[in-house]
C-alpha cells in the first residue's frame, strides 16, 4: 500500500496502483520537476490557480528516481535533491505530491491504461496540466492529442503550457544543467529563477589557505551536479544568515593536490563553522582555475578575485 508522510508544506504520496485519492478532485501536474525552474513555476501555478477555481486539491505526480535510472541504470545529475524539490514545490502551493517510485509495472501501462487507472480511478483528476514537450505511456506512445482525447472519454479537462524563453532560451532542466556544468551560473540562474545551491558540511583541510592569509572552509558536498572549475562569487548562508564569498572549485593545480574540493572564504569572517552545515549559493564565475608559478602569484591572483568578488556581490 502507499506510504505517507509530510513535508513542511506538502504532502507526499509514494503513489501504488492499489491507492484511491481521499479526496473528489484533483487539478494535476505531471513532470519530473527537476530544479523547479521558471517554466514549472508557471505550471504549478496554473496548478493552483485552477484548483482554487474548482475547490479542489492542487497536486504533481512526480518520479522518484528519476525514470532514466529504470531505463538506462542511470539518472541525470540532478539540480535538486529530492527533499529540495518538495520544499520548493510545496512553496508555491501545491498540497500533494504523488510519487511513483521503481514500479516497472507503471512504465508499461498503455496511454489508454494509464488515462484510466491512474489518473481517471487512483487520483481522481479533473484537470489536467502538463508541459509542451509532454508524452507518456508505455515507449512513450501519448502525445497530447492522446490524452485531450482520453480527457473528453473519462471526464477531465487538459491544457498544455508552452515553453517559457529567458533572453531567447528555452527553459529546461536540460538546459540548466549545461549552463551549470559550463560554469554559466548566473545564465542558469535566470532560467532557475534563483542561484544555484549547494550544501554540505564543513570539514578540516590542510588549512592552506589559513597560511597564505585567506582561511578557507572545505566543504564536503554530495551533489554529483558540478560547476565547472574555477573562482566563483558566492553567497554562503548559515543558520539563515548570508554573508558574501569567493569559492574555488578544483584541484589545486598550483600544489598538485589532485582531490576536487570545494572551499569557500567567506569575507571578513573569523568564527568557527567547523561540522556546520551550510549552503553555497552561486552568483558568477570569476575565471577557471590555473597553476601559479608559487605562493605569492597565487596570494597577488587571490586579492585580485576577491575584489572583483566585492564588487560583484556589493560586499
Amino acid at each position: 500500500m502507499s506510504r505517507k508522510k509530510k513535508n513542511s508544506t506538502v504532502q507526499i504520496v509514494h503513489w501504488d496502483k492499489e491507492y484511491r485519492a481521499p479526496f473528489d478532485r484533483t487539478v494535476l501536474a505531471i513532470g519530473n520537476f527537476d530544479g523547479v525552474h521558471r517554466g514549472h513555476t508557471i505550471i504549478l501555478e496554473r496548478v493552483v490557480e485552477r484548483a482554487k477555481q474548482e475547490d479542489a486539491t492542487p497536486a504533481i505526480l512526480t518520479f522518484h528516481p528519476h525514470p532514466r535510472k529504470m531505463f538506462t541504470g542511470e539518472e541525470p545529475p540532478l539540480i535538486t535533491g529530492f527533499d529540495e524539490k518538495m520544499r520548493l514545490i510545496g512553496d508555491r502551493g501545491v498540497s500533494v505530491a504523488f510519487v511513483v517510485g521503481e514500479d516497472r509495472a507503471f512504465y508499461r501501462m498503455s496511454p489508454r491504461e494509464f488515462s484510466r487507472k491512474v489518473l481517471h480511478e487512483s487520483l481522481k483528476v479533473t484537470h489536467l496540466f502538463v508541459g509542451y514537450d509532454f508524452s507518456f505511456g508505455k515507449n512513450r506512445s501519448g502525445d497530447y492529442e492522446e490524452l485531450v482525447a482520453q480527457g473528453e472519454k473519462l471526464g477531465f479537462g487538459v491544457e498544455r503550457v508552452e515553453a517559457v524563453e529567458v533572453d531567447g532560451t528555452p527553459v529546461s532542466s536540460t538546459e540548466i544543467r549545461r549552463l551549470i556544468g559550463d560554469g554559466a551560473v548566473d545564465r542558469a540562474a535566470g532560467l532557475l529563477g534563483r542561484e544555484y545551491v549547494m550544501t554540505g558540511e564543513v570539514v578540516e583541510g590542510v588549512e592552506r589557505g589559513r597560511k597564505l592569509g585567506f582561511p578557507t572552509a572545505n566543504v564536503d558536498f554530495t551533489t554529483r551536479l558540478v560547476p565547472a572549475d574555477g573562482v566563483y562569487a558566492v553567497r554562503v548562508i548559515r543558520g539563515g544568515v548570508e554573508y558574501p564569498a569567493v569559492a574555488n572549485l578544483g584541484n589545486n593545480p598550483t600544489f598538485s593536490d589532485g582531490a576536487f574540493n570545494l572551499e569557500v572564504y567567506i569575507l571578513d569572517f573569523t568564527e568557527d563553522i567547523y561540522g556546520e552545515v551550510i549552503e553555497v549559493s552561486f552568483v558568477r564565475r570569476i575565471r577557471g582555475e590555473r597553476a601559479f608559478s608559487g605562493p605569492e602569484e597565487l596570494i597577488d591572483r587571490i586579492e585580485r578575485d576577491v575584489k572583483e568578488a566585492r564588487e560583484i556581490l556589493g560586499a
